[in-house]
């Protein structure tokens, strides 16, 4: 009998197939069977199939041990969780109101807006509930006659509330559905809730006391002994918020019979965002509504984390320990308490110029709006600040956005007669590139731009790019930067008035910026014959604040003298217009 050996072969089916047949082959009593054409055959096929399916769930086993090659989501979570990660939650958007109100009765020094007081307002798609979560104080003024309470934030989402009671050990019973819940902890049966303002309440049966508010624990929270009236948040396999209590030991547990009530909002996500516009829901006692002003759009909604920014963000936060330190630390932490981001980059004042020491930068590009609200920056800092080094001072600056609009010509076989989708095609290969390619600190680079535009259709031979850049000039501003050198002679600018002149604009003699005017006889006057100048090569614009007189944001428009642009540290590059032409060639 021979004592050939079954190699080891690549688990495809039929690999293994075949190597199981060579092997039988190589047996005394099989040698000159007939492997294809008998019921040999299916029992080959059933052992190389269970082989296969074996083998592909052990590869699979094997990458679902790890957290970077992990693909369902709960393992990926449970890995994160190890290293004390938790993903975060969507998020409700949010702005803050001024309100006004008209006594109806007897006036008062102040009434109360009650917690649970909703808002309406409607996007161009939706509608959204906006919610207040604490009773508010509106004083009355009386110069207007009127309560007035500002400041005061609302919150979108469906608010809810989920209660339970622990019945045995077993675990807990819920009130609204009657079923039983894990041991381990009781998980809320929905999805995009905003963890951030969620509320544990516990009226425990053990003593007198009614509904007593639990706090979720975190890092930071020091002195836990038997009573801390804490709870720790984690994701259930099925993506729920999964909330446990302390075992009498580190934190509190609830007795036999304790009543837990949650109340969470269900956020919309970014869909209520830019909202602006309300009415009230919900009468106020002893006042009408007569005034609504939203101080800002409505911002921060988004939904939560997906798998992989838990890969990415997890190995950060792990690496940051829950303290800012590193430039990486101050990335994680400014993203954490910011999920609405479209991109974020951070950077040392000592590599400003002039250095600038015992600083970080910071600069965020939102997915929703140009730049932050003043509360989501203090939001941020306040943040940062409970985590950093002392000494360190972090900064918030808005990204810099350098307008581009694109002059595209593009060349097209001439025998060509149907054109409709080629500009779309090109249309979305800019904007892919843009989105996937250009973020802070980047270059945009004319070569793979242009093969972009010829890859987006197979009837375009070649393309050329005209770029013209865009920055908005004020009264204020003395300098404006553009990062790329100026190409001699290219400078224009939208009209303005000047002087009691009219139909004004900037022109470029040699470096030296005029303003000038045209005449009836077409001709230019000149309104002012230095107003500022220019530096071709460090591509920067000098105005002399003191002879500026307009009020008004005034657009100057200049083209590089380079193919490729480039961008300041907090510089984003923003496709402002696109215009293509179509030629035959």
């Amino acid at each position: 009998m021979s004592e050939a050996s079954l190699p080891l072969p690549n688990p495809d089916f039929d690999n293994i197939k075949q190597s199981l047949k060579n092997y039988l082959k190589t047996q005394d009593t099989l040698k000159d069977y007939d492997f294809d054409g008998s019921v040999m055959n299916v029992i080959i096929d059933l052992l190389s199939y269970n082989t296969h399916l074996n083998s592909f769930w052990l590869n699979m086993i094997a990458n679902e041990s790890f957290l970077q090659t992990a693909q369902k989501r709960s393992n990926i979570v449970a890995h994160a969780k190890s290293m004390n990660y938790i993903p975060v939650s969507a998020k409700c958007a949010y702005t803050d109101l001024y309100l006004e109100y008209e006594p109806e009765n007897i006036i008062s020094s102040s009434i109360i807006i009650p917690s649970g007081t909703t808002f309406l307002s409607s996007s161009s798609a939706s509608s959204f509930t906006f919610n207040l979560l604490d009773d508010v104080v509106a004083v009355y003024n009386e110069q207007k006659n009127r309560y007035v309470a500002s400041d005061v934030r609302v919150y979108e989402g469906r608010l809810l509330i989920h209660e339970f009671t622990v019945v045995s050990k077993k675990g807990l019973t819920d009130i609204n559905t009657t079923d039983d819940v894990t041991n381990d902890g009781v998980s809320v049966p929905n999805l995009n809730i905003d963890t951030s303002l969620l509320k544990v309440y516990i009226d425990d049966a053990s003593d007198n006391t009614e509904y007593e508010e639990y706090f979720l624990y975190d890092n930071s929270t020091l002195n836990l002994n038997e009573t801390s009236r804490i709870y720790f948040l984690s994701e259930d396999e099925f993506g729920y918020p999964k909330i446990t209590f302390g075992n009498g030991k580190i934190g509190r547990k609830p007795s036999l019979g304790s009543k837990i009530k949650i109340v969470y909002l269900i956020s919309s996500g970014p869909g209520a965002n830019g909202i602006a516009i309300f009415n009230q829901a919900t009468p106020v006692q002893n006042a009408k509504t007569t005034n609504i002003t939203a101080l800002y759009p409505s911002g921060g909604g988004s939904f939560g984390e997906d798998s992989n920014n838990i890969k990415y963000n997890a190995l950060l936060s792990y690496e940051a320990q829950g303290r800012a330190v590193t430039l990486s630390d101050y990335e994680f932490l400014t993203k954490q308490i910011y999920p609405n981001y479209k991109s974020v980059t951070v950077w040392s004042g000592q590599d400003n110029n002039p250095p600038e020491f015992g600083k970080v930068f910071i600069s965020i590009q939102p997915k929703d709006n140009l730049i932050l609200t003043e509360y989501e920056k203090k939001q941020i800092i306040d943040y940062i600040k409970q985590r950093n080094i002392l000494t360190i001072r972090p900064i918030i600056v808005d990204p810099d956005y350098l307008y581009v609009n694109l002059i595209v010509d593009v060349y097209l076989n001439k025998n060509l007669s149907n054109l409709s989708t080629i500009n779309q095609d090109i249309l979305n290969a800019i904007n892919n590139y843009i989105n996937n390619k250009v973020a802070f600190d980047t270059t945009l680079e004319y070569s793979r731009l242009s093969s972009a535009i010829d890859s987006s259709n197979k009837n375009i031979l070649s393309n050329t790019i005209n770029f013209i850049l865009i920055k908005n000039v004020s009264k204020s501003a003395y300098i404006i930067n553009f990062n790329n050198s100026i190409l001699k002679g290219s400078l224009n600018s939208g009209l303005f008035s000047y002087n009691n002149f009219n139909n004004c604009k900037f022109v470029d003699k040699d470096g030296i910026i005029q303003i000038v005017t045209s005449l009836q006889n077409n001709s230019e006057f000149v309104v002012q014959p230095n107003i500022g100048e220019i530096n071709y090569e460090a591509g920067t614009i000098n105005f002399d604040a003191t002879k500026f007189q307009n009020n008004n944001s005034i657009k100057i428009y200049i083209k590089p003298s380079s193919y490729n642009l480039t961008n300041s540290r907090n510089g984003i590059i923003n496709i402002s217009d696109v215009k293509i032409n179509l030629i035959k060639n």
